[in-house]
């Protein structure tokens, strides 16, 4: 009884602790906001769509774009564009992206859900739930990149 009522506190320790980072982040945010004046609330509520707005477009170094990274609710969707057919069962996917960048992500944060979504084995969207630093979106970014120029 005693270990759980250790362990519960640990976790209400770690959970405030996140709740302070967060807290923090939206007051940069919002100073940024601020320093930037209306333009960037101008640009992005340009590049919503629907329900999901766009946080990223990748492209590969020559320009062709791979993928579109979207927001939404309390979670990020990675959509690769029509020319790229990235193979879910190729080990570029499963061996680099799967392996090595999701699964590291879920390491540093065990909250880390994702789902991956395919049409006869070509990726259609990966959902990943509970993404809440600027760290693991830019890891995300450039595995991304480097994981669908591949296919291309």
């Amino acid at each position: 009884m005693r270990n759980e009522n250790i362990e519960r506190e640990k976790l209400k320790e770690m959970i405030k602790e996140k709740i302070n980072q967060l807290n923090r982040e939206i007051e940069i945010y919002k100073l940024c906001l601020e320093i930037l004046g209306g333009e960037v609330e101008e640009k992005e509520a340009a590049k919503v769509i629907g329900e999901r707005k766009i946080i990223s477009e990748i492209y590969s170094n020559d320009g062709k774009p791979l993928a579109k990274i979207y927001g939404e609710a309390d979670q990020i969707i990675i959509v690769p564009e029509r020319n790229v057919n990235v193979n879910v069962n190729s080990r570029e996917f499963k061996q680099f992206f799967i392996r090595k960048v999701l699964y590291g992500i879920k390491r540093e944060n065990p909250l880390v859900r994702y789902e991956i979504k395919d049409r006869g084995g070509i990726l259609t969207e990966i959902i990943l739930r509970n993404i809440t630093s600027q760290k693991e979106i830019k890891r995300l970014q450039g595995a991304v990149k480097w994981t669908f120029k591949q296919f291309t």
